[in-house]
């Protein structure tokens, strides 16, 4: 059961935020409004995410929901609807518990190349052998083609059917959070005719409640031998209770910012003293949001129980490869043997969160010189994403030499972007178009500075409460370098007596002080003005004009899940690097010396080829799209629905927040 006051508490922070706090950023060429020559069914349209009646009546039900099991799948479901990486909610429980089929299937097409053919390429333990290379005809009664759609469906993060088989492929295996029908049966029959009667396993870690030690969740050894005999309790909160959540108030109570609805009905407290709370390390700056699928379908993670191989290396014998180069979670540069002394070259992308991308593909460039006639292969089969910037760097290092290319500068391979207009959003923006407070208007300026440390010594321990990943990390430390500063200034200088402004002692005071606030990164003032990612920019159509606010309070209306939103103007948004060269005064200097961008562009291509299989994603499907729709490169695909079209990529570019990051991130600033 769930207590009602958690349950109601819950209700109320999900659906504000997606009521008020979603925000989401377009890339212009999400619409079908484009010139390009499209290949059939290939098209950039956006899900229609109108639920306004979905929303209405999921509220309903939840209200009455007295399962904690059920209110988490039922929230699930809801957010499955938006359809895209960006957003999803995350039960720690349903996330961690993992769920197999029986039987792994590669798909082939049979003799006559008619149908598509599912052959059991692998069986769960207790699974009978003897079923390995037959071909199922049916699931529980369904056609096998139709029954793995299904599932496939499931997951439900890709636009086209193809593209949603291909991810269940090359992964095979759920999660609670998208439990399959028929009541976990997997009731088989085979080409042959023969029938087994099967069910689907499920595998709950015992860290799955993520609450701490007290909370683990025993083995089925252990529950049988009357070991665990508080499994009832330790479900019942591990339904109810989310750490992450439960951190993120236990740090708004510390800031005197309580959720009302929270207050006392969270185990934040007991949670916390439970299990340790270890905060990640700081990551390296990086001035680009970062785009990245979900940890479950990365490519490069270990293999696990129900993991596959992709099918094409079980159905046919493999060609020879060569591994010339390779960067750990990056990418890998290929020889690929073709017979009658043939070769191709590909460069297979892992990812974009990685700064040797660019001479990753170096190599591969010279490779596809030497051996192909200067034809390049570019695969991203299941590529998540990573960082936009990256992807801009990539671009335009393969595509300005290109004939008739729009990319000849650095910035004109930067993307347009555009956002929804929501309060959140207004008060930040209202916040950032106005100047720090200047030290020289204080009447007490000791205790102005006294009175600056307190707060941010304050911000600093609340933000550490929680192992959130929204860049709290960075903050902290942000913020404890400018306390500390500050600190040594007042120790070192004391504070000049009046007249200030006018002493020249006053003056070297004031610009210490300003070094040191500069530290904490403030919202405001010539820097640090980034919000979620977003910052003064540009203004569509001029690339270079300079970086205001204006983009954003210049709206339009756009038709967007089928109701008129105001959106702002279009703008770079995320980082272009070509773009900030141009106006140092707001964003950081660039120093051409150590730093190696710009790559000089390649000039050995005669053409590139992306191949794929519907699955590349968010800054993979900004970076691979747009040389594709400017006619400098072409797609080939693979797997998928017979004699049905797919999309050459899944999801595309953008940013989300949740209420956790910009509650958070509001907090900063105050």
């Amino acid at each position: 059961p769930i207590p009602p006051s958690r349950r109601d508490c819950a209700i109320d922070v999900i659906f504000e935020q997606i009521r008020s706090l979603y925000t989401y950023s377009d890339l212009v060429r999400d619409s079908l409004d484009n010139d390009a020559q499209l290949a059939p069914g290939f098209n950039f349209e956006v899900h229609n995410i109108s639920l306004g009646s979905s929303l209405t009546n999921t509220i309903a039900k939840l209200r009455s929901e007295t399962s904690a099991g059920l209110f988490a799948l039922e929230l699930t479901r809801l957010f499955f609807k938006f359809q895209d990486y960006h957003t999803q909610i995350y039960p720690n429980f349903l996330y961690q518990t993992k769920v197999y089929p029986p039987v792994a299937v590669a798909v082939t097409l049979g003799n006559s190349s008619t149908h598509m053919r599912f052959e059991v390429i692998d069986t769960q333990q207790g699974v009978p052998s003897e079923l390995l290379g037959k071909v199922i005809q049916s699931v529980n009664g369904k056609p096998a083609l139709d029954y793995f759609l299904e599932v496939a469906l499931w997951r439900a993060f890709d636009k086209s059917r193809g593209a949603q088989l291909n991810r269940y492929l090359r992964n095979q295996q759920l999660t609670a959070m998208s439990l399959p029908g028929y009541d976990g049966a997997f009731n088989i029959t085979l080409d042959d005719g023969e029938s087994y009667n099967l069910a689907w396993a499920v595998d709950v870690p015992e860290t799955a409640c993520q609450l701490g030690p007290d909370y683990r969740i025993c083995s089925k050894a252990e529950t049988m031998d009357g070991k665990c005999a508080n499994m009832t309790v330790v479900l019942e909160q591990c339904l109810s209770y989310n750490q992450d959540f439960d951190d993120f108030v236990l740090m708004m109570e510390q800031l005197g910012h309580s959720l009302p609805c929270a207050a006392g009905g969270t185990l934040a407290k007991d949670a916390a003293m439970l299990g340790s709370t270890t905060l990640p390390q700081p990551q390296l700056p990086r001035k680009g949001p970062l785009q990245r699928a979900p940890i479950e379908d990365l490519p490069g993670k270990p293999r696990q129980r129900g993991d596959r191989e992709p099918m094409s290396a079980r159905t046919a014998a493999a060609p020879p490869i060569e591994v010339v180069t390779s960067i750990e979670d990056a990418c890998y540069v290929l020889k690929v043997g073709l017979g009658a002394d043939a070769s191709a070259a590909v460069l297979k992308i892992l990812g974009f969160d990685n700064d040797q991308l660019v001479p990753c593909a170096e190599v591969a460039v010279d490779l596809a010189a030497n051996i192909s006639n200067g034809e390049l292969i570019i695969d991203v089969i299941g590529n998540g994403g990573g960082w936009v910037d990256t992807g801009y760097d990539l671009n335009h290092y393969l595509y300005a030499n290109m004939p008739h290319s729009p990319m000849k500068e650095t910035f004109q391979a930067c993307e347009w972007y555009d956002l929804p207009q929501i309060d959140a959003l207004d008060w930040f923006v209202s916040l950032a178009e106005h100047e720090l407070p200047r030290l020289s208007d204080a009447r007490d300026p000791r205790q102005e500075i006294v009175n600056l440390i307190h707060r941010m010594d304050r911000a600093s321990q609340s933000l550490t409460t929680s192992s959130d990943s929204f860049g709290r990390v960075r903050k902290v430390e942000q913020l404890q370098n400018s306390s500390a500063c500050l600190q040594t200034l007042i120790l070192k200088f004391g504070t000049p007596s009046a007249p200030r402004k006018e002493t020249d002692e006053w003056i070297e005071f004031d610009g210490l002080y300003k070094q040191c606030v500069a530290l904490a990164k403030p919202l405001g003032g010539s820097r640090g003005m980034h919000i979620m990612g977003y910052a003064p920019s540009n203004k569509y159509p001029k690339q270079m004009s300079p970086p205001t606010w204006d983009y954003y309070t210049s709206t339009v209306v756009k038709v967007h899940g089928g109701t008129n939103r105001k959106f702002s103007s279009m703008a770079f948004l995320h980082d272009c690097k070509g773009y900030a060269a141009a106006y140092p005064k707001v964003f950081d200097d660039i120093n051409l010396a150590s730093d190696p961008w710009p790559y000089p562009p390649q000039t050995k291509l005669r053409h590139i080829k992306y191949l794929s299989d519907g699955t590349c994603g968010s800054t993979c499907s900004v970076s691979s799209s747009t040389p594709y729709l400017e006619g400098l490169s072409t797609f080939v695909t693979f797997g998928g629905v017979k004699d049905e079209p797919m999309d050459i990529t899944s999801f595309n570019g953008g940013n989300s927040a949740t209420y956790q990051a910009q509650e958070g991130d509001r907090l900063w600033k105050m």
